[in-house]
């Protein structure tokens, strides 16, 4: 993942989703950061800390947040999880799901596997969906690289509708 490669994650989404205009957030301090691996108690994965560093979280990719340093713990993230679990009692936060990126709208998440971590400290991304795992990513950076690929398919298809 690369400064690049999140500004043209942004360029894509401001033309695919006008009614809901990416709202990325300023960079992220290193003590940011340390907190939120003291709070976690877990050291975060180089590909995370990466983009926190550019963007401190992301409002409106999609209908998605993408969690900042202060998300993790708001009453929002809190009142999302309460949500799932009343409706996937036995799902992914009894599996020791921490999400990163949750919506008002939509019935699945993304959430970091910190039981599985890489030998380069890259964790494991899962996409929950109705409390079952959809499928399995090994870092943040195979997560925008997927969500890079999506949006350039969504964007060639809008222009041939444009023709």
């Amino acid at each position: 993942m690369t400064k690049e490669s999140l500004n043209e994650l942004l360029r894509l989404q401001t033309k695919l989703y006008p009614e809901f205009p990416p709202q990325p957030r300023p960079p992220a301090t290193e003590v940011q950061i340390t907190d939120l691996e003291r709070k976690l108690g877990f050291a975060l994965s180089p590909s995370y800390r990466e983009f926190l560093k550019i963007h401190n979280g992301w409002e409106n990719f999609g209908v998605f947040i993408l969690f900042g340093t202060e998300d993790f713990f708001s009453d929002w993230t809190k009142s999302r999880i309460a949500s799932f679990k009343e409706v996937d009692a036995g799902g992914p936060f009894e599996k020791g799901a921490i999400p990163f990126s949750m919506s008002d709208e939509a019935s699945h998440f993304w959430a970091f596997d910190p039981k599985i971590r890489s030998s380069s400290g890259e964790l494991d991304v899962v996409k929950w969906d109705h409390g079952q795992e959809e499928y399995r990513l090994h870092s943040l950076t195979e997560f925008f690289e997927k969500e890079l690929t999506i949006q350039r398919h969504r964007a060639s298809r809008y222009d041939e509708d444009e023709e």
